[in-house]
């Protein structure tokens, strides 16, 4: 029999570039690799060797806060400050802490966001959805060092314990939202049935030394959203989603193929019936649904994509957070 002693359990928080965040799921951390087969004419794969390691953090952040963490969550949401080619992990490390109700620590020595939450604005559920943090070894050090990936407590029943505190400008953010999308009818004001669903296009370029990861450059961001219209009729839903003919901004392929998404955009602007705001800056209706069934309704699912860059060429944010 196992002393009770060793039955380990406890949630915890994340302490990253300066904040600390409590979540609305349980913490994972996982130690990851990849490796590739060796091969036998005579036996065929009869072993692997390891050729990539790596650290993955994974969880749902619970408090909705502009101030002080929607900058940490969101890192490549403007390209016109997170240009394409961006070092993600920096040219000096980022540590991230995962701190154990116990006191127990894991602290990585270089990590770096790889997946933003997605955003649900509605009532239903939390607004996040689950953040991916990813630890590589730290610049310079042969990943072959004991603490190049990461240093756990030395005794992990021993450590003190303080919960992050709770920012005053942090929300739960479960409210009612409306939209205003361009000035077309149905349009330049409307609800969704199941809320707004953000989520996000991220291209990340990893770079290795000898097969081991050390970092990433981004390579593209762009924002979607996908909700079901609550207020819009038939002939409205049709006329966004024209194929041809005119149509008002965000038409879906609007007038001839060959046009670009750009040319028929909006800022599609989403508000809390109590506070934020979130803009999907030049956003086109990339696809649409009208459902003619007993148990749908009429007005299926539209998404919206942003279009990055404005007329002078310029990099500019795609998606706003207030």
């Amino acid at each position: 029999m196992i002393s009770r002693a060793q039955l380990l359990a406890g949630p915890g928080y994340i302490t990253f570039k300066t904040a600390s965040w409590r979540m609305a799921s349980d913490l994972k951390v996982m130690l990851k690799w990849t490796a590739q087969d060796v091969t036998d004419a005579l036996k065929g794969p009869f072993t692997k060797v390891v050729t990539d390691r790596w650290i993955e953090v994974t969880g749902t952040p619970l408090y909705y806060d502009p101030t002080t963490t929607n900058g940490i969550f969101f890192p490549y949401i403007s390209l016109a400050s997170t240009p394409p080619g961006t070092q993600i992990f920096g040219a000096a490390d980022s540590a991230c802490s995962i701190v154990g109700n116990d006191g127990k620590t894991i602290t990585l020595a270089a990590a770096a966001i790889t997946s933003m939450p997605s955003l649900h604005l509605g009532t239903d559920r939390a607004i996040y959805g689950p953040i991916t943090i990813i630890g590589v070894p730290a610049t310079g050090t042969d990943p072959s060092t004991a603490t190049s990936f990461y240093q756990a407590t030395a005794n992990w029943l021993s450590n003190s314990f303080t919960p992050p505190a709770i920012p005053a400008t942090a929300t739960l953010a479960r409210q009612k939202w409306s939209a205003v999308y361009g000035a077309d009818t149905g349009w330049s004001s409307f609800q969704a049935f199941k809320g707004f669903e953000i989520s996000h296009e991220l291209k990340l370029k990893w770079h290795e030394d000898n097969g081991q990861r050390v970092g990433a450059t981004l390579a593209g961001y762009r924002a979607m959203c996908k909700c079901q219209p609550s207020a819009n009729t038939i002939d409205q839903m049709a006329t966004e989603m024209l194929f041809a003919g005119t149509a008002g901004v965000g038409g879906h392929l609007v007038a001839s193929q060959g046009q670009r998404y750009s040319a028929n955009s909006a800022d599609l602007i989403i508000s809390g019936a109590s506070s934020g705001t979130v803009t999907l800056k030049n956003a086109t209706m990339e696809s649409g649904e009208i459902n003619f069934s007993a148990e749908e309704l009429n007005q299926g699912e539209v998404t919206f994509i942003t279009n990055v860059g404005d007329s002078s060429g310029a990099n500019v944010a795609s998606l706003l957070l207030a």
